[in-house]
């Protein structure tokens, strides 16, 4: 293979890098736009949209990579399995990589929950009381004490 279809290669599969994501994001934009929310959704901050919005592109660029690679490998040289293996194993990593973030979050929010409802339970609950027989006064000189050491007097007292 000559190094022009090479070159030519590489620069359609950065075109598609780079265009690609965008093509999506002003579409997702648009359809937002077009129609109300069916169903309210959850309140997510800014941030954290913006990162999920990340990642999405990210998915769909890898997925149209690996997608182009393979029509590439088939259609033009059957030496570009390499380089659709490749973006096989980056896709599948990010995948495993987007599992794990899942798993974790998830494990926050248990926590959270758990940690929000015994909050919630203590403060429910209703304070012990305690009653004048269950309140020992110092000069108690009850006979099931007897057995217990007394303690030496403070010497500052």
């Amino acid at each position: 293979m000559s190094s022009t279809i090479l070159t030519v290669i590489v620069l359609v599969v950065m075109w598609v890098v780079v265009l690609v994501p965008m093509l999506v994001r002003r579409a997702d934009e648009e359809r937002a736009a077009d129609q109300p929310p069916a169903v309210a959704p959850a309140a997510v901050s800014a941030p954290r949209a913006a990162m999920l919005a990340r990642r999405r592109r990210a998915l769909g660029t890898l997925v149209t990579v690996v997608v182009a690679s393979g029509v590439t490998a088939v259609l033009v040289s059957s030496r570009l399995w390499a380089a659709n293996a490749v973006c096989d194993l980056l896709l599948a990593g990010y995948l495993g990589w987007l599992r794990a973030e899942a798993r974790r979050a998830a494990e926050i929010r248990r926590r959270a929950a758990r940690l929000a409802d015994a909050r919630a339970r203590r403060a429910a609950a209703p304070a012990p009381v305690r009653t004048p027989a269950q309140v020992v006064s110092l000069d108690d000189d009850d006979p099931s004490f007897a057995q217990l050491e007394e303690y030496p007097k403070a010497v500052n007292a």
